[in-house]
């Protein structure tokens, strides 16, 4: 009876690694269909509770940097604190496999995105006794990499902080319009969904804007319905110590309930900046 009960237990010991590995090959396979569709954010949950079953799992450490990574760094902002997750996930995939020669490449690609070329070298170095064709892409990025542009600042060299209005994950950024020598302040809504920066019909009046030279177009908005709108170039929009000139913006009229803000702070004006949301503080850092 006894040798039958130690049997037991030992099937139970099976089966219950079995399926703790199971659930981690799951969250890995989960995880990575996340990470092609772009999803990071999900795709991080997943990776990490891959490693929270398995600690010791050299692979699931990298992609948890990867996804750190994609979400740090996009064309819009780079994220410190999300590439320093980045960083420290890599740091564990290494501890765990030194001769791991993805997690080392992608190690160098976040110093990059943190600006550190030199970090990146180092990395490159050890690439060449890992990997020769890895360590030739990040030698060449390395090489290409240029320090984040700078725009002309509004006057003097403005302040790199910009206090904004946060509500749940609305961040509302206030900005200075100008057209045909009138300033207007209005308030905008920071959406890197929006492909171009908007205001309303009553901004576009108040910018002194001539209907004569406004295109009209079929927009489309979120769900996919189509709107009729404007769209027209003013001389130029200035948020925090940033000012873009001859920028076009969309003229759309908001229906629905009242909202803070006047219009979408979109890509055309965000492309290439780099910057840093603290929720906490609610500031914007502009990084110049």
């Amino acid at each position: 009876m006894r040798k039958l009960l130690s049997i037991v237990a030992v099937l139970i010991i099976v089966s219950t690694l079995h399926a703790g590995e199971n659930r981690e090959t799951e969250f890995i396979d989960q995880g990575i269909k996340y990470f092609s569709t772009g999803d990071y954010e999900h795709a991080v949950k997943s990776f990490e509770k891959a490693v929270g079953l398995n600690p010791e799992n050299a692979a699931a450490y990298t992609w948890v940097g990867k996804s750190y990574f994609k979400l740090g760094n996009s064309e819009a902002m780079t994220n410190p604190d999300m590439l320093g997750n980045a960083v420290q996930a890599f740091k564990n995939a290494i501890r765990l496999d030194s001769d791991l020669a993805e997690a080392h490449f992608y190690t160098g690609l976040t110093h990059l995105a943190l600006h550190s070329k030199e970090e990146a070298m180092k990395e490159y170095e050890i690439l060449m006794d890992l990997d020769k064709e890895l360590a030739n892409t990040l030698l060449n990025l390395i090489h290409d990499y240029k320090a984040p542009t700078r725009y002309e600042s509004a006057g003097e060299r403005a302040d790199p902080l910009t206090k904004v209005r946060i509500i749940g994950n609305q961040v509302l950024v206030p900005a200075r319009l100008g057209n045909r020598g009138r300033t207007v302040d209005v308030i905008l809504l920071l959406d890197t969904g929006a492909s171009e920066s908007t205001i309303t019909p009553e901004i576009a009046e108040q910018l002194n804007m001539d209907p004569t030279l406004t295109q009209q177009i079929l927009g489309q908005v979120v769900g996919g319905g189509l709107l009729q709108a404007g769209r027209a170039t003013i001389d130029y929009i200035s948020v925090g110590p940033t000012t873009k000139k001859n920028i076009t913006v969309a003229i759309i009229q908001h229906n629905g309930p009242p909202v803070r803000f006047d219009g979408l702070l979109g890509m055309n004006f965000l492309r290439n900046l780099q910057y840093h949301i603290d929720f906490e503080n609610q500031l914007i850092n502009w990084k110049q």
